[in-house]
């Protein structure tokens, strides 16, 4: 869903909290960078980078690895409609092949930028094929 993120956040906030072993300067740092990976804001800092970098991942993987984890991915929001979902993610993927580059970090962009940016335009493609733009 799509404040899986906050969701995340929130927890980890709790359970810091609760812990007694987190700072608040802790917290916050981490909060971030949870919330960084909803791809809404540009990463600035090289860690808010790296973990963008690692998140988006899976869109350098080999053609079958990276459409199942694409169903992973849809189970996960399983309560929404195909029509609901696939014309966002849509939106999503043209916004990911409009940067410059896909990933921001050297390490990820020699390893994965073809491959990411080749199984994006195979995957869109495909959902307009079947009606979703």
């Amino acid at each position: 869903t799509k404040d899986n993120e906050q969701r995340s956040a929130e927890l980890f906030q709790k359970y810091a909290q609760a812990s007694g072993c987190a700072d608040s300067d802790f917290q916050r740092r981490i909060y971030n960078l949870i919330m960084i990976t909803t791809h809404r804001e540009q990463p600035s800092r090289k860690d808010e980078q790296f973990i963008v970098d690692i998140d988006l991942s899976s869109f350098g993987l080999p053609w079958d690895e990276f459409e199942r984890d694409g169903r992973r991915i849809r189970a996960e929001c399983a309560d929404m409609s195909d029509d609901a979902y696939y014309p966002s993610h849509v939106k999503f993927l043209q916004m990911l092949q409009e940067r410059p580059t896909f990933f921001f970090t050297d390490f990820f962009q020699n390893r994965y930028e073809r491959t990411a940016r080749e199984n994006i335009e195979r995957l869109i493609t495909s959902l307009r094929k079947r009606g979703y733009d």
